[in-house]
C-alpha cells in the first residue's frame, strides 16, 4: 500500500481537525489554563551583561503580603545542565547553565524568582529585592570574543564554545584544478521567532512526588527528560502535557522556566505558573544565531564546481543551548544543494553576552544558503553564464550520494522545480528594467535543500499506538507535538488511509508523556517522516489482526481481504464482506478478547532531503531604497504530498518569515548588551499588506523511506527566501547587499555610494 496504492485520505485538503476551535476561540492554550489554588511566578533579571552578585537580599519582597515563596542561587542547587539535552552528535553539548546562578551572562538573565498569589503582587516583590553587582567586562561580537584578553564567559577557558570541521574530497587539490577561485564574506543578523503565545508553563508538585508540567513547548519528552534530571526524579514521576501551542519556530524547543516552576511549586506545595510578557521572550528565550560567514569557491571556466572552503563563526549568546547542533547542521547541509567534489567547512561556536541563540526554523540553513546563492550569482555573471544554467548544471540529483548518510538520495524533484519556478516566474519573459513610475525591477532565485529529521540516530524516533473501538472508530495515540502545524490532522489521515476509514472515524491523543508512545518532538521538518510512519506501521498492525478475525468468520484467506469504508471484503468477491462494527460485535460475542490494537514505532536511518527554489521579482524605488515585491514564486518537493491544504500553508509562512529575515527583522543592541526592541512595536515583522501572495508550485516524487512516500516540508521554504530577494536587488540595482536585513536605508545608502 505504497507508490502503487490509490490514496482515498492522504493528500486531500483536509481540513485542521482543531480548526472550528481555533477559529471560534475556545481552543485551550497553556496561557488559558488556570488550575485551584495557583500561584504566579515573576523573575528578577539582570541589568548587565555580565556581572556577578557581591549580595542579595530578598528581605523586603518576603514581607510583602501574598508572596508565598522566592528562590535565588542560595535556595537551588548549583548543577549544570543544558536545555537543550536529547541525543548527541559532533560531540557532546556542554552543560554551562545553572537553574539560578550568582552570575549574570546576559542582560535578562535569571537572578531570582518570586511566586505570589496573583503577578501584579510578584511583580511588586520584584522590585524589593536589593542586589547589589559587582560589573564585569562583556563582549557581544564573537570576533572580538575570539581576541587574545576577552572577556571570559565560563571560567578561564576560550570562549570558543565548539569548534567544528567537516571535510569531502581534497579542498586544496580542488582548488588548484579550478580555473577560477572566487572568495566572499556575509554577515547574518540575529532574529527572533516572534510567537504570538508567549513561553509559559505550569508545574504542579504533587505531595505524593508527582511532578505534572503543562507548557506550551515543541519537545514534551525532552522537558521530561531534562527536568527528572536536573531534579533527580524518576522518568515516571514527571509528566508532561502540551496543549495547543500559538507558535514555535524552534523558539520552543528546550526548557525554560519548567524547571524554577517546578522547584517553586515543590516549596509551597501549590501549582505554579510562570508567564513570559512579551518584553521577556524577547530578552529571555533564545534567537537565531548571527553569523559571518567566508566562502571560497573553485570552478571551472564552464562554471562546474570543483572546490567549496567555509569558515563560519556563530554568535551563540550567553549559554551553549543547541548552538553546536545548528553549526554541526550547517556544515552538513551545504553538501545537499550542489555537486562539490572537494568540500571543507571550519565552523566556530562563540560565547557572547547576549541572549543564547538556539532553535530557528531553518536550523542553521539561511545563514549558509544566503552567502553561497549569492556567491554563485556573482560566479555565474563574472563567467558569463546564465543564473538558472549554473544552477542546473551543478545542482545535485537522484542517485547521487548523500554525504550525511553515505547513502544515494532517493528522491529529488531539485532541477524540475527549478524549470518550473523559472518558467512560472517568465524568467526569460521581456520585462523592462525601469517601471513607468521609475523604479528598477529585478529577478531573483535560488535553490535550498533541507533534510527531513536530523542525523539519523537511535534517538530520532517516533512511537504510535491504534485501538480499534467496539463500533470501528479508532482512537491513536502518539507522541508526536503539533505546534500549529496540522500534524495531528495528518496522523489521522494515514491512519484512517491504512484502515480504509474516514478522519472523522479516528480521535488522536498526542502531546501528553503519561498517555502516548515516546516521540524526539516537533523540530528539523521530521514529525510527517517520524511519527507518520510510526502511525502508518501502528494501523497496519491493527489492520492485520482486523483481517485475520475476518478471515476466520469468512472463512477467506487474508490475502485475499481489503478494508475501506469500514468494510472488510473479498478482493476476488466484494459480496462477501462484513462490516467493521458487525466484525467486533462477533468477537464479542464468540466469549474471545476483543481488545485489537496495534503499535508501530520508527526510527530514522535516512535524513530525506526536501528540496525548494525561489523566484522573485521586486520593484526599487532608486528615491528611497524602498523595496516592493510583486510576485513570488516557490516549488516545494516534499514528497508525497500529504494534505494539499497544511502544505501550501506551511510554504507560504515560511516564505513570510523569510522575508522578514531579509528585508526588516533585526534584535538591535545596544552597547551595554540590552535589547533595543523587545517588542513588537519596535521589532519590525513584515506587515501582511507588504508580503506577496505567494505562488506555490508542488513538485511530485515519491521518498520510499517516508510514509507513503512523503518527506519534511516545514523549514526548507524559508531559506531561499534571503538570497533569491539579495540577487533580485542586486538584479535591479547593481547593488551587493552582503549583510542582512536588507533595510530601504541601508539599500539607500549603498545606491548612492554606487
Amino acid at each position: 500500500m505504497d507508490k502503487t496504492h490509490e490514496l482515498e485520505i492522504v493528500g486531500k485538503g483536509v481540513p485542521q481537525i482543531y480548526g472550528i476551535e481555533k477559529a471560534t476561540g475556545s481552543a485551550k492554550y497553556t496561557v488559558n489554563v488556570e488550575l485551584p489554588g495557583m500561584l504566579y511566578l515573576r523573575f528578577l533579571r539582570s541589568p548587565h551583561a555580565h556581572a556577578k552578585i557581591v549580595r542579595i537580599d530578598t528581605s523586603r519582597a518576603e514581607k510583602l503580603p501574598g508572596v508565598k515563596g522566592i528562590l535565588t542561587f542560595k535556595d537551588i542547587p548549583q548543577v549544570k545542565f543544558n536545555p537543550n539535552t536529547r541525543f548527541n552528535f559532533f560531540g557532546a553539548l556542554p552543560n554551562d547553565m545553572y537553574i539560578l546562578s550568582e552570575k549574570a551572562r546576559y542582560v535578562g538573565d535569571h537572578i531570582a524568582a518570586v511566586a505570589a498569589v496573583s503577578e501584579e503582587v510578584a511583580e511588586e516583590a520584584v522590585t524589593l529585592i536589593d542586589v547589589e553587582y559587582e560589573v564585569l567586562p562583556a563582549v557581544f561580537e564573537p570576533e572580538e570574543a575570539l581576541k587574545p584578553g576577552a572577556p571570559k564567559l565560563h571560567g578561564e577557558e576560550s570562549n570558543v564554545l565548539q569548534q567544528i570541521s567537516l571535510s569531502h574530497g581534497d579542498i586544496e587539490k580542488g582548488l588548484k584544478e579550478a580555473d577560477f577561485v572566487f572568495e566572499d564574506e556575509y554577515k547574518t543578523q540575529i532574529f527572533h521567532q516572534a510567537t504570538l503565545e508567549p513561553h509559559v508553563c505550569i508545574a504542579d508538585y504533587a505531595l505524593e512526588g508527582n511532578l505534572e508540567i503543562i507548557s506550551s513547548t515543541q519537545v514534551p519528552f525532552q522537558v521530561r527528560h531534562v527536568v527528572a534530571k536536573v531534579l533527580n526524579l524518576p522518568i515516571n514521576k514527571v509528566r508532561v502535557i502540551k496543549p495547543h501551542v500559538g507558535g514555535g519556530f524552534g523558539g520552543k524547543d528546550e526548557v525554560f522556566d519548567e524547571i524554577i516552576a517546578a522547584l517553586m511549586s515543590k516549596k509551597t506545595g501549590r501549582p505554579v505558573k510562570a508567564e513570559m510578557t512579551r518584553e521577556e521572550d524577547f530578552i529571555a528565550t533564545t534567537t537565531r544565531h548571527g553569523f559571518v560567514v567566508s566562502l571560497k569557491v573553485g570552478v571551472k571556466k564552464d562554471g562546474t564546481l570543483m572546490a567549496l572552503q567555509v569558515k563560519s563563526v556563530q554568535n551563540a549568546g550567553a549559554y551553549c543551548t543547541s548552538s553546536p547542533r545548528v553549526l554541526g547542521a550547517q556544515s552538513a547541509r551545504t553538501l545537499l544543494r550542489y555537486r562539490i567534489p572537494n568540500y571543507k567547512f571550519d565552523g566556530y561556536s562563540v560565547y557572547t553576552n547576549l541572549v543564547p541563540g538556539g532553535g530557528f526554523r531553518g536550523y542553521g540553513g539561511p545563514q549558509i544558503n544566503f552567502p553561497l546563492e549569492s556567491l554563485m550569482d556573482i560566479i555565474a555573471e563574472k563567467l558569463g553564464i546564465d543564473r538558472v544554467e549554473i544552477r542546473l548544471k551543478n545542482c545535485i540529483r537522484q542517485g547521487d550520494l548523500n554525504i550525511t548518510t553515505k547513502n544515494p538520495i532517493e528522491s529529488c524533484g531539485l532541477r524540475e522545480g527549478l524549470e518550473k519556478c523559472v518558467e512560472k516566474m517568465d524568467w526569460y519573459g521581456k520585462k523592462s528594467k525601469v517601471t513607468s513610475d521609475g523604479r528598477r525591477r529585478g529577478l531573483g532565485l535560488a535553490i535550498d535543500a533541507h533534510i527531513t529529521s536530523s542525523f539519523p540516530r537511535g534517538a530520532e524516533s517516533s512511537e504510535a499506538i491504534v485501538i480499534v473501538n467496539e463500533d470501528g472508530t479508532i482512537n491513536l495515540k502518539v507522541g508526536s507535538s503539533d505546534i500549529g502545524t496540522s500534524s495531528d490532522t495528518v496522523m489521522c489521515q494515514i491512519a484512517a488511509e491504512v484502515l480504509g476509514l474516514t478522519v472523522d472515524d479516528v480521535s488522536i491523543a498526542a502531546g501528553d508523556t503519561r498517555n502516548t508512545g515516546w516521540d524526539v518532538g516537533a523540530y528539523a521538518s521530521k514529525t510527517t517522516y517520524l511519527a507518520g510512519n510510526a502511525v502508518k506501521r501502528a494501523a497496519a498492525a491493527a489492520k492485520e489482526k482486523i483481517i485475520q478475525e475476518t478471515a476466520k468468520i469468512l472463512a477467506i484467506a487474508p490475502e485475499k481481504l481489503e478494508c475501506k469504508n469500514k468494510n472488510i471484503f473479498s478482493k476476488d468477491d466484494p459480496a462477501k464482506n462484513i462490516t467493521l462494527p458487525d466484525l467486533i460485535q462477533k468477537i464479542l460475542a464468540s466469549g474471545e478478547p476483543f481488545q485489537i490494537t496495534g503499535t508501530g514505532s520508527f526510527s530514522a536511518k535516512s535524513n530525506a532531503p526536501n528540496y525548494s527554489v525561489h523566484c522573485v521579482e521586486v520593484l526599487v524605488d532608486p528615491e528611497t531604497g524602498k523595496i516592493e515585491i510583486p510576485r513570488y514564486v516557490a516549488a516545494v518537493d516534499a514528497g508525497t504530498i500529504m494534505n494539499s491544504v497544511a502544505l501550501e500553508g506551511q510554504v507560504e509562512g515560511s516564505v513570510h518569515m523569510g522575508l522578514g529575515y531579509a528585508l526588516t527583522e533585526e534584535l538591535l543592541f545596544d552597547k551595554s548588551g540590552k535589547m533595543l526592541n523587545s517588542s513588537f512595536v519596535d521589532y519590525k515583522i513584515l506587515p501582511a499588506a507588504e508580503t506577496p501572495r505567494v505562488e506555490t508550485i508542488i513538485i511530485p516524487s515519491y521518498e520510499p523511506t517516508g510514509p507513503f512516500g512523503a518527506k519534511g516540508a516545514g523549514e526548507g521554504s524559508l531559506v531561499p527566501a534571503l538570497a533569491a530577494v539579495a540577487n533580485a536587488v542586486y538584479d535591479a540595482t547593481g547593488v551587493r547587499i552582503k549583510e542582512l536585513p536588507i533595510t530601504f536605508e541601508k539599500l539607500y545608502t549603498a545606491m548612492r555610494k554606487k
